[in-house]
């Protein structure tokens, strides 16, 4: 693989997504989060058998627990890890992604592990699964050539599947009723998530691509200035 050099420019791969990220996090959760019950995000299950918070006020319905979990807690977590992802393994074409791809897992492991009746080691491995997924997303879907101009689209729904399928597996680790109705309504809320993830991703990329190319004209230019003399 063929480093390139660092540019200044290429940190927005990592700002914009999470810039992005928090607006959608501001319109889709911050009002509703106002509205809602107080209410921890700790899964365990009900007298019923359905999957409920637990808190000091009345527990929260499943889809606005889950929503909760995806707006809360994974949006900026998401927008990180796919853009320092995009960061290291595109713009600067380094293996030490895979570093990322360990360690921002494990740290989000550890911020979270008490919402969850889990082991520091379930929880990291669900949890790496899903950023090695979210990582070969980025690189073998987000920035192959054939689906620039689709990138968004199907990022946003494979990102989502992905999304989906962790969700389950916490669901499945600890134990939780997970009903039928569920699968959409982790879907549909991890499918907007990843929306703005790849728009802020796309944006990067777009400034990105332009100040490379501006600078490559630029030193080409004067090249050719140096060069003129002496033809």
């Amino acid at each position: 693989m063929d480093k390139t050099h660092f540019k200044w420019i290429m940190l927005v791969a990592v700002l914009f997504p999470l810039m992005v990220s928090y607006v959608g996090y501001v319109l889709f959760y911050s009002s509703e989060e106002r509205q809602a019950p107080s209410a921890s995000t700790t899964l365990e299950q009900g007298a019923a058998g359905e999957p409920v918070l637990v808190g000091k006020s009345e527990a929260a319905p499943p889809l606005q627990k889950t929503e909760s979990l995806i707006y809360k807690d994974l949006l900026l977590y998401v927008a990180l890890l796919a853009g320092t992802t995009a960061l290291l393994w595109h713009y600067l074409k380094t293996n030490l992604a895979w570093a990322a791809v360990i360690l921002l897992p494990l740290g989000f492991s550890l911020l979270y592990l008490n919402r969850f009746a889990l082991t520091l080691t379930a929880f990291y491995l669900a949890n790496a699964a899903f950023a090695v997924g979210l990582a070969l997303l980025v690189k073998y879907v987000f920035f192959h050539p054939a689906l620039i101009r689709w990138r968004m689209i199907v990022f946003s729904l494979l990102g989502a599947a992905l999304l989906t399928l962790f969700l389950r597996t916490l669901y499945v680790l600890t134990k939780t009723v997970f009903l039928p109705g569920q699968w959409t309504q982790i879907y549909v809320p991890g499918l907007i998530l990843f929306i703005f993830v790849s728009f802020g991703m796309s944006l990067a990329d777009m400034l990105i691509v332009r100040t490379l190319f501006r600078e490559r004209q630029k030193r080409s230019q004067d090249d050719d200035e140096d060069d003129g003399p002496d033809a």
